[in-house]
Formats: structure tokens, C-alpha cells, sequence
């Protein structure tokens, strides 16, 4: 099995300890020379136009077949995963950079949470029009230039720099003139950028591309101030000193830090630009470009590699006898999977490739992580030559055949692939085998009968919990009082893909305050008979579902919130509470608790949760590319001192389910495809509140999730 370096300490004969580094396969793309060749055109022209015909009809067929490769996994994981097509954001091309400092070695969550926790520290300060015509440009280049060498004099316990450090050396003359020739080349390309930049600058700027953040303000404060805002992330010293000397350079280099004259010129010199501000590598400037200047690019890390490497995309030179694809922990490295791939994906147009790279980072964290990936569930199965190998590693070590345990193999194995149509056409037969063998003593649970009485129906009707699930621990589900209403619809149109997230009415008057019961029941299929009725709260140790109502846009609850954005995909949602729960949880005073008892027959306690995209105001560096689709905020005022709401004002409201956690990764981990699929179409995630006033990220309550992990490392610590 292929592992990280294992260092252990072993004794010379004299007795000293030396450490012992067990030598690891490197693991290389197959990359040929016709590859590399169209990859250095792309680089240089960024464009490839073939004369040889030979050549040219070669590409065209690689071409067409990758492109079929993406649509075909778009199509599987668009119906699972959610519509993630472009669209666009409002933010500066100055949100993004910085912005895409705080994405590097952390997850969107942390790094979305950084930017947002900087923008409410460092607001932005509206300035008069005049106030800026009357700044002259060379006296704000000398004041910044200034500034800038201050700043690295003054900040010793910031990161130095790589000139600094090389400085402390010696160096050789071939170094030394091979370090001014560079600065003489980076100097004539500066003096080429500030002609493009004069060229393209605009006097007058939309309002969708202003800036988020007070830049100026970031850039002249402490560099522990700027730390201190982005602490939660990790690393904001370092983090906090490149985007300071970025934004330095900036205005030594331009006497502006404005960077909308990006987006008009060559995307070859865009790229070239970004690759010169010290702290960007080429996954950095390929996300700022693909993402914020809408360019054709594709970026790839880490998780984008191991992805394509997984499902055969990008092929590897043999592996050694004892190690198997299944096994790999380190996979080659991401500039040289883009090369491989770049050549082959340059034709497709900006919306499938932005889809393309939104699709593969939600896929990475729910189906195809670094370790214990959801095969079992994940909808590219059929074609991954991960998922093939080590079907066949256990298909090798499956033990002999025993009479005694058919039974349990095979309601095991029922449970874990309960498509058995979708089974049928694979070319594995380990469990299509074994199920046909197994299938007259087979020990499942009847399904419940077709009985006419809505009201039998609904008690008998009841959820078993998957007791073999290792990763969640004893579900603590709460009973509720529930009436007819709590019977859920299923829709079997087959128009419910085009469409993940329903649509929702903007009329608060326009729902039928009667139920008709038997009208909602459908029959389904076998297959989902392990659907159940929502309660109230269902909870877990690495989620909280809850069921919460939707809110239409004229809602008398929304009457002091901003209007949703007329393009967000999600409403406003209301959790209610019980006074049991506010009672156990401490959130609520003793007075707020003696008002709520006088009141219960009429109104009930609830939180407001806000849709990311209406809280953010449609602006986000990267093109909100850190949220998930469905992602809402919880209202932090209204979290931590719950909202009357009147129980008339409810009873007419849909009905959905919301699932709280730390997030995405864990909390659909060891999920079914069709409840991952519920996850991210039906349902809505929740891992932060809001701070409506100062736009902060706020931790969720544990009301709404109990964070036993971050109790377990607090532990640890101590």
C-alpha cells in the first residue's frame, strides 16, 4: 500500500539516532511530446489553429471526446449536485485578488467566512467624486512607494520576502546578472501594463463593480490588524503580508489600486499580470481568471487532480506491481495534470467550463474525497477506474462461500446498492451473483401496504435509522405533535430535473389554506420506501436536520429585511421552536421565556434564516463560488433572541428541511444518492449566522447544531 514518507529513528553503530525515510513511488502523467507541444502554443498564443491536416483531424477527435466525457458527467452530477450554470456576481476584480489569498491551503468555508469577517472590519467608506478627481496620480505613486518601503522596514514580524532571504546569501555572478536581467524584463512589462492600463482604464465605473472591502484602509493598517480579522482562517500573518504588499505594489506601480482594466485586455497579458503579484500561482490566477474576467481557463488543484486521475481523464505512466490505483494517497502534481488536460479542454466555451470547475469542487468535497470517498453513492461509478479497482481488491478478498451468512451478506448488500437495475448493466457481476443466489432467503423488511385511510397511513407509516452507520452516532429525535400536513408529496414529473430547487410565490395570499390528504399520496417505487415523514428536528453527530418554513417575499416577517435578490435560487426560511428547546439551550432570558409561555396559544418563538446570495447583496469575490447553491445564513439577532411570530402567519406555508453542520463534506458523508441528491435540490445547508448589522460571519448556535467536534478538539488542546 502506497503511504506518506514513514520516518522512524534508527541507531548507527556509534549509537547516533538518524532518521529513516522509506522511499515512495512517484506518480507521473503520461504526458508526450504532442501534448506538451500544443501546451507551449496555448501558453504563448493562447489559442491553437493547426495547419498539418494529420494533426488537426487528431485534436478534433481528442477534442470531441473529452467534450462528450464532461457533458456526460454535467448531465450526472447536474441532477444530484444542483444547478451550479453561471451566475454572475456583482464585486471588483480588486474583491477577487484578494479574495483568492484567502482561499489558499484552507476550505471555502473558512476562507468565505475570512472575507466576509474582513469586509466588516474594513467597510467601505463612501468618497465624493470630486474629493478623487483632485488627488494628483504622481504625488499618490511617491506617497505609496513610501508607504510600501516603510511597510517592509517597519513589519519584522511579518513572513520576509524571497529577495530578502536571498539577499542573506551569497551569490554567485551568473545569479546576479541573471536577477537583473529578470528586473529589467519585469520592468520594461511593468511600463507595458501601464500603457494597457491607460489604454483601458474607464472614468466612469458601475456600481456592480465596486469594491466590497476599504482596500486603502487594508492597505495602510497594522499588518496584525489585518491579521487579526482573518484569524479563524489559519496562517493570516503570511496571508495578511502578501495581500499588504500586493496592494503596495499596486500603487507603486500604477498610482491606483483599480484593476477593472483587467477585464478588457488580452487574456494572455491578464494572465501574465496576475502571474507577476508576488503570492499568486497558476491555480490562483487560473480561478481569478475563469471566475472574475470570465476568461477560458481552467484551473486545477489538488482536489480537481485527484478527481480526473480517479475517473481515467488523465492517464499515469504503470504503477509498481504492489501498488494500485485504489491506494494512491499522493497524486501527481496539478501543473502537470493541466498540461495534460488544457489541450484537450481548450475548445469548450466559458459557461461549460465555469460549470465544469463549480461541479468538480462540490464534487471533491461530497463523493470523491482524499480518503474513505462515497463510491457507493456516487453517480460516476460505472466509468472510475478508482471505484473498478477496488471493487476488485474486494472482489479478490471475498471470503469462501458460507450457507449460514447468505442471508446477511445479501441484506447488506441490498442495502448498499438498492439500484439493482442500474447494477444490472455493469460489467461486475460480484453482486448481481451473489443477490441472485441469496434472493429466496433474503431478510428485508415488508413494505408498508396501499391502505386508504390517510389517517392509518400516516401512524404506520414510520422512519427506520441506518444503525450500521459508523460515521453518526445515536440519533436524538425528538417527538412532535404533527397533523396531516406533515405528510410529504412526492412529484415523479419528469420535468423535476430540469429544475433542482422549486420555484416559490410571491404572494403570501396565493396558498390553498385546505389540505387534501389523499390527493398528495402517490404511488413510488419500492426503492424509496426508506422516504420518511420529516419531523421537526432530527439530529445527529455531523448534522442537524430541521424542518423550517418557507417564506414568500411579501411576507409580514420580512417587512424590516432586505428584498431577495430578484435571481437568488433560495427564499427566506423560518425555524420555530419549542420552548423546551430555548429552555434547554440557555439561548432565550427567563423574561424572554415568561413572555413566550404567556403568549403560546398565539405565537410561537423563531429564527430568520437568510439566503446567501440576498445576504451578500449579489456580491462576492470569485463569483460566490465559496457558497453552495443552496446555502442560507442564519440571522444572528434573531438567533439569539428569537422572534415572535404569530401562529395564523404560518399555517398556510410550505414546508421544507434545512440541514445545519460544519459542512458539506461531513454532513453528507455516508449518504445515499438520493438523500444527497435531497440534500442540495430539496433542501437548504446552513454552517454560519450573520450579522445583519455589520454583515460578520457569526458561529451557528448550538440550538441549531450541537459542534461535538470542535468540543473534542477543545478537549484535546486542554
Amino acid at each position: 500500500m502506497h503511504r506518506k514518507k514513514n520516518k522512524r529513528d534508527v541507531r548507527k553503530k556509534s549509537g547516533e539516532l538518524v532518521l529513516y525515510n522509506r522511499p515512495s513511488a512517484e506518480v507521473e502523467v503520461m504526458l508526450d511530446e504532442e501534448t506538451l507541444r500544443v501546451w507551449n502554443l496555448l501558453v504563448v498564443e493562447n489559442k491553437h489553429e493547426e495547419n498539418d491536416e494529420h494533426k488537426r483531424r487528431y485534436w478534433e477527435m481528442i477534442r470531441k471526446l473529452y467534450h462528450k466525457m464532461v457533458i456526460s458527467f454535467l448531465d450526472q452530477v447536474h441532477t444530484v449536485q444542483g444547478d451550479r450554470r453561471f451566475l454572475p456576481w456583482k464585486g471588483s476584480v480588486l474583491d477577487s485578488v484578494g479574495g483568492v489569498f484567502l482561499t489558499q491551503n484552507v476550505s471555502d468555508h473558512l476562507s468565505s467566512s475570512a472575507f466576509m469577517s474582513l469586509a466588516a472590519r474594513f467597510p467601505v467608506k463612501l468618497v465624493s467624486g470630486e474629493q478623487s478627481k483632485n488627488m494628483v496620480l504622481s504625488d499618490k505613486k511617491m506617497e505609496a512607494q513610501k508607504a510600501n518601503e516603510s511597510f517592509i522596514e517597519r513589519n519584522s514580524n511579518s513572513p520576509p520576502s524571497r529577495r530578502k532571504q536571498t539577499d542573506n546569501k551569497k551569490k554567485s555572478k551568473k545569479q546576479e546578472e541573471k536577477e537583473m536581467l529578470e528586473k529589467k524584463i519585469l520592468e520594461k512589462k511593468m511600463q507595458h501594463w501601464e500603457t494597457l492600463r491607460k489604454i483601458h482604464s474607464k472614468s466612469d465605473q458601475h456600481i456592480d463593480h465596486a469594491d466590497s472591502v476599504d482596500w486603502e484602509a487594508v492597505r495602510d493598517a497594522n499588518v496584525n490588524e489585518v491579521a487579526a480579522a482573518i484569524k479563524k482562517r489559519g496562517q493570516q500573518n503570511i496571508i495578511a503580508y502578501k495581500i499588504q504588499v500586493a496592494l503596495k505594489g499596486f500603487m507603486v506601480n500604477h498610482g491606483s489600486m483599480n484593476l477593472e482594466w483587467l477585464k478588457d485586455i488580452p487574456p494572455n497579458e491578464a494572465k501574465e499580470y496576475f502571474l507577476s503579484i508576488f503570492g499568486l500561482g497558476l491555480k490562483s490566477v487560473e480561478c481569478l481568471r475563469l471566475l472574475t474576467l470570465q476568461h477560458i481557463s481552467f484551473p486545477v488543484d489538488v482536489n480537481v487532480g485527484r478527481i480526473v486521475v480517479r475517473l481515467g481523464w488523465v492517464p499515469l505512466q504503470p504503477l509498481p506491481e504492489s501498488i494500485q490505483i485504489h491506494n494512491l494517497e499522493k497524486f501527481p502534481d496539478p501543473i502537470k495534470i493541466q498540461q495534460y488536460l488544457w489541450p484537450r479542454l481548450c475548445k469548450l466555451d466559458h459557461q461549460t467550463l465555469y460549470e465544469l470547475h463549480y461541479q468538480l469542487i462540490t464534487f471533491g468535497k461530497v463523493f470523491c474525497t482524499k480518503r474513505n470517498p462515497n463510491c457507493n453513492a456516487c453517480p460516476m461509478k460505472d466509468g472510475c477506474k478508482y471505484y473498478a479497482s477496488s471493487l476488485a481488491r474486494t472482489k479478490l478478498a471475498l471470503p469462501p462461500k458460507s450457507t449460514t451468512d447468505q442471508s446477511i451478506v445479501a441484506t447488506q448488500m441490498d442495502h448498499c446498492f438498492p439500484y439493482s437495475d442500474y447494477w444490472s448493466n455493469s460489467t461486475s457481476t460480484l453482486f448481481t451473483k451473489e443477490s441472485k443466489e441469496c434472493e429466496p432467503i433474503v431478510e428485508m423488511p415488508a413494505s408498508p401496504e396501499l391502505i386508504d385511510d390517510d389517517e392509518e397511513i400516516y401512524h404506520d407509516y414510520t422512519y427506520e435509522s441506518d444503525e450500521e452507520d459508523i460515521e453518526s452516532d445515536e440519533e436524538d429525535i425528538e417527538s412532535d405533535e404533527e397533523d396531516i400536513e406533515d405528510i410529504p408529496t412526492f412529484n415523479i414529473s419528469s420535468q423535476e430535473s430540469s429544475s433542482c430547487l422549486p420555484m416559490y410565490g410571491n404572494s403570501f395570499e396565493e396558498f390553498d389554506h385546505g389540505v387534501n390528504a389523499s390527493q398528495s399520496l402517490v404511488a413510488f417505487h419500492p426503492n424509496a420506501t426508506n422516504s420518511h415523514l420529516s419531523k421537526m428536528k432530527n439530529a445527529s453527530r455531523l448534522k442537524t436536520e430541521r424542518t423550517v418554513y418557507v417564506l414568500t417575499d411579501n411576507h409580514p416577517l420580512l417587512a424590516e429585511y432586505p428584498s431577495r435578490e430578484h435571481d437568488d435560487p433560495s427564499p427566506y426560511l423560518l425555524v420555530v421552536w419549542r420552548p423546551a428547546e430555548l429552555e434547554s439551550s440557555g439561548e432565550s432570558s427567563k423574561t424572554d421565556l415568561h413572555e413566550e409561555e404567556s403568549s403560546q396559544t398565539e405565537t410561537v418563538p423563531g429564527t430568520l434564516l437568510i439566503p446567501c446570495r440576498t445576504a451578500m447583496r449579489a456580491r462576492f469575490p470569485l463569483n460566490g463560488t465559496y457558497f453552495q447553491v443552496n446555502e442560507v445564513f442564519a440571522d444572528y439577532a434573531s438567533m439569539k433572541k428569537p422572534i415572535h411570530v404569530p401562529r395564523k402567519w404560518i399555517w398556510s406555508l410550505k414546508k421544507q428541511i434545512a440541514y445545519f453542520g460544519t459542512g458539506a463534506s461531513s454532513m453528507t458523508r455516508g449518504l445515499s444518492m438520493e438523500e444527497i441528491k435531497d440534500f442540495f435540490c430539496k433542501g437548504f445547508i446552513c454552517v454560519r449566522a450573520i450579522d445583519t448589522n455589520t454583515g460578520a460571519p457569526r458561529p451557528i448556535s448550538s440550538i441549531l447544531h450541537r459542534n461535538t467536534t470542535l468540543r473534542v478538539r477543545k478537549t484535546n488542546k486542554m
